[in-house]
This record gives structure tokens, C-alpha cells and sequence, in this order.
């Protein structure tokens, strides 16, 4: 996780003030994540026109939604041969993902979420429906970008290790509650 330091922005600083704020997790791809740390949600550099809930700049209020979005890649060869090619494997695996966290003012206009009682998977704001754990702001000027999360995929030779492990780590306490049960202590001793 890298904390991203804002700008400070008055008139942005005043509609936090004013509306609160919400937390909220956007997924992406690598390279719109340069576009965003470089020029942060900048009108020009958003899609308008495809959103399931009408334009905006999306974002989740639960991790594991926006995690949906996360397209990972692989390092390039020259960064991983700059950062140490152990290091690298070790700590980022084969492929890395990024999810930004952002604060989004609650502005009753130009912020739509659905209210934290929606029971539903449809929740409604002011301005209709849109699901449970989405988020959409109109602009920039609503959003401040807070932390950078990281996430590693590690391929499956990788994880069949770990469950290999998992594995022999069970079978070994299995072996040693057999060797301090009483009753098994007792059906050796009656076959010897």
C-alpha cells in the first residue's frame, strides 16, 4: 500500500467539508492507473457514454468488488531486473494489480451511492437506482486520491507448493495426536 499525497485544493477541501465523505475503491488496468497518478480522474482521460449507471468516474464502496477490476500484468524485464529478480518474485509474484482508494464527497447532485441500509443489491439515491456497493462521481473535483493498494498473482506452481505444504503440515499433526491418543497407545500395546 503507498499513501498518495493530494494537492490541497480549497474550493475541493470546502465541499468535503460541507457534504462528508465516503470511501471508495476503483480497479483498473496498469495503464490507466499511470494516466491516474499522473493526471488523477481528468475529464478528458474518462469514458463517457458506457457506464451501467450513467457517466461518471466509478468506484466501490467494498474492496472486493473493485478488486473485480484489477487487470494484473507482468513487470516489465528491465524494472524487474532493476528492483532484483528474487526480490521482485518474492514480494509482487508473477503478475501485479492496482486498485486506488479514494475519499468522494457526498455531494447530493453529483455523487450517486446507494444508502448504507439498502438491503437490496439495488440501492437508490437522488438521482435513481444504482447497485449496493457502487459509487459514481460526476468529476475530479469530488474526488481525492488516498492510498495506492498493490496486489500480487502468483502463478499456480506457486500456490500448489503452499497447498503441498498446508498438506504435510495437517498430515504431521495428525501423526503426532495419533502418537498421544491413549486409545491408539493401547491397541499397539495389545498387538505387541
Amino acid at each position: 500500500m503507498i499513501k498518495i499525497n493530494n494537492v490541497k485544493n480549497e474550493h475541493q477541501e470546502q465541499l468535503f467539508q460541507q457534504y462528508g465523505s465516503i470511501l471508495g475503491f476503483h480497479g483498473s488496468s496498469p495503464e490507466n492507473f499511470i494516466s491516474i497518478l499522473r493526471y488523477g480522474f481528468e475529464r478528458k482521460y474518462i469514458k463517457f457514454g458506457s457506464g451501467l449507471f450513467g457517466d461518471g468516474i466509478y468506484f466501490s464502496s467494498d474492496p472486493l468488488v473493485a478488486k473485480n477490476f484489477v487487470r494484473y500484468y507482468t513487470l516489465p524485464e528491465n524494472l524487474i531486473d532493476k528492483l532484483g529478480r528474487t526480490y521482485v518474485k518474492n514480494k509482487f509474484g508473477d503478475k501485479v494489480g492496482f486498485c486506488i482508494v479514494c475519499e468522494v464527497a457526498k455531494h447530493p447532485e453529483e455523487v450517486q451511492y446507494a444508502s448504507k441500509d439498502a438491503g437490496a443489491y439495488i440501492g437508490f439515491s437522488r438521482q435513481g437506482e444504482i447497485a449496493k456497493h457502487y459509487i459514481t462521481a460526476s468529476s475530479n473535483h469530488f474526488v481525492k486520491q488516498r492510498y495506492l493498494f498493490i496486489y500480487s498473482q502468483f502463478n499456480s506452481n506457486n500456490r500448489n507448493f503452499l497447498l503441498l505444504m498446508i498438506c504435510v503440515y495437517v498430515f504431521i499433526l495428525l501423526v503426532i495426536i495419533a502418537i498421544k491418543s491413549k486409545s491408539i497407545q493401547r491397541f499397539i500395546s495389545r498387538r505387541t
